[in-house]
């Protein structure tokens, strides 16, 4: 579930674009039937994602379930909150 009171702005979205690019893997996230590469801030951004929506994430690839913990942690928990991806 989304967890930012705004939803996901600019700002979420740009840092999780950032994180998904640290990972060699393809990142798939979708709300309410619509996808997005998660590596891309204006798809994710183009996603209208609100506080509170759930969402399914996907990863394909070397080292997927880490970058699943990761990205999932930050969409979950909170971007405003520090939390550590790595």
């Amino acid at each position: 579930m989304i967890r930012n009171l705004l939803g996901l702005h600019v700002k979420p979205c740009k840092l999780i674009a950032q994180a998904a690019e640290g990972f060699d893997c393809d990142i798939t996230l979708t709300i309410r039937d619509q996808s997005a590469n998660a590596k891309k801030m204006i798809e994710i951004l183009k996603l209208g994602a609100k506080n509170g929506e759930t969402f399914t994430l996907t990863t394909t690839g070397h080292k997927e379930e880490k970058a699943q913990r990761a990205i999932g942690m930050l969409l979950s928990q909170g971007i405003e909150s520090p939390v550590s991806i790595y």
